[in-house]
């Protein structure tokens, strides 16, 4: 059984802090204009080269409190939508698997079963 491959993206949200922090480690190939996302908006997004890239960038961010979300796509025609479990306790976590439909606690089990 293959691995399943994740690329992540990251939201300056508008920021230009954000945005010149992200710029400063990628290229301008690692941009990504006008992505549509899951939720059917479209995005300017960065794509990073891995998830620890993405882990280094929070910390960062993280601590000069820079507003930025992360979006994941599962394999390479996936939906990307936004990563959320990184920012929740665990005790928050269970709170939200709670008051989930089914449908969508399915996918974020699998999301987490995979990462």
């Amino acid at each position: 059984m293959a691995d399943k491959v994740y690329t992540w993206f990251i939201d300056p949200k508008g920021d230009p802090r954000t945005n010149r922090l992200v710029a400063s480690e990628l290229s301008e190939w690692n941009e990504c204009r006008d992505k549509l996302c899951e939720d059917g908006k479209s995005r300017n997004l960065w794509c990073c080269p891995d998830r620890e890239f993405v882990r280094n960038f929070q910390r960062t961010a993280d601590a000069s409190k820079y507003p930025y979300d992360v979006y994941v796509r599962e394999g390479n025609y996936g939906p990307v939508r936004l990563w959320t479990f990184d920012n929740m306790s665990k005790r928050e976590r269970k709170e939200r698997i709670k008051k989930m439909p089914l449908k969508h606690l399915i996918k974020d089990a699998a999301a987490i079963a995979g990462a």
